[in-house]
Formats: structure tokens, sequence, C-alpha cells
């Protein structure tokens, strides 16, 4: 996964072909029991998975209408595909990620 550093380092990612966004805080537990779940599916998947910390981030987070933690936003050329939040087991991860 790779952490994002600044608003401009994300605008470049989601204007890519196909990127998983996945909004989180430090302080969520549930963020933390997905991570692991993202660490686990990393190696399965052939698109980028960027981490947007909401707190440090908190203009991306309202400009999405991120409310809930964790969030999970599927960006192509800029435009939000789909989303889901909560937490989510392996194979629901991997169903939701993998299909366009």
């Amino acid at each position: 996964m790779i952490e994002i550093q600044s608003l401009e380092e994300f605008d470049e990612w989601i204007h890519k072909d196909y990127v998983v966004a996945y909004f989180y805080a430090d302080w969520c537990g549930v963020c933390k029991s997905l991570s692991v779940v993202f660490d686990e599916i990393q190696n399965e998947i052939d698109f980028p998975i960027v981490k947007v910390n909401v707190d440090r981030f908190h203009l991306l987070s309202k400009k999405y209408k991120v409310l809930s933690l964790p969030s999970i936003l599927i960006f192509s050329q800029g435009d939000v595909l789909k989303e889901k939040k909560g937490m989510m087991r392996k194979d629901e991860l991997l169903e939701f990620i993998q299909s366009r």
C-alpha cells in the first residue's frame, strides 16, 4: 500500500486507470483490522492501493463525503466508480475491489 503524502500525490494516483483508495484513521480499531486484510491481499491484485489518513487529509474526506471509517473508494480516471464502508473479510474485500 502507498501512504499518501500530499494532495497532489493523491490526485495523480486517482487519475490512473483503476486505483483503490483506503480512507482510515490511526485511532480507528476497525481500520487497523482492515489494514491487516489489505496487507494479505496486496500481492493478489494488480492495481495500486493508496492509504489516506483522514486526520491528515480531512479535505479529501470532506470532498469525497467519507463519513464512516474505514471507507474504500475505487477510482478510475479521477471518477469514483464505487465505494464501501466498514470491515470486510479477505474474500469480501477481494470480490469488491476486483469486480469492475
